[in-house]
């Protein structure tokens, strides 16, 4: 079954998973942090006791490392730009697809590994493992409600 929402409002019982799982840094795209600590506690309510939660979440130290000066790509078909927004928090891609005459701007809070730590364990979680894996280096943590 495929369920459709808000991944701030999961519309699941509480205590309903043995596992939850994050992908392809799905997590980090709201502007207000609030938002992103509510997605967590939502996160956290739904793992039953001793579920588990994997987040696929970039690297945020080697993202700013990689895009220090920003970094642009393109062809004839599309132009990508990567920076750093001015206060630091955010990676901005902004992609431009000339065929469509279309942009569109996302943009990525980049949280440290410590950030992320304090997130999951005031959301009631507990940090079982952190892994880099991927050849961008995203660690991968695994946590345990």
């Amino acid at each position: 079954m495929l369920v459709r929402g808000d991944m701030r409002a999961l519309p699941f019982r509480d205590r309903s998973f043995a596992l939850a799982v994050n992908l392809f840094t799905s997590f980090g795209y709201f502007l207000d942090d609030s938002e992103h600590r509510l997605v967590v506690r939502q996160v956290a309510a739904a793992l039953a006791p001793g579920g588990h939660f994997v987040l696929d979440y970039l690297n945020a130290e080697q993202v700013r490392r990689t895009i220090e000066g920003g970094q642009r790509t393109s062809d004839r078909s599309a132009r990508v730009t990567r920076r750093i927004g001015e206060d630091g928090r955010f990676v901005i891609k902004e992609i431009e697809l000339r065929d469509e005459g279309r942009a569109f701007q996302e943009r990525v809070r980049l949280y440290a590994a410590q950030e992320l730590a304090s997130l999951f364990t005031n959301a009631g979680l507990c940090v079982e493992a952190n892994s880099a894996i991927m050849t961008e280096h995203r660690p991968a943590p695994t946590l345990r409600a």
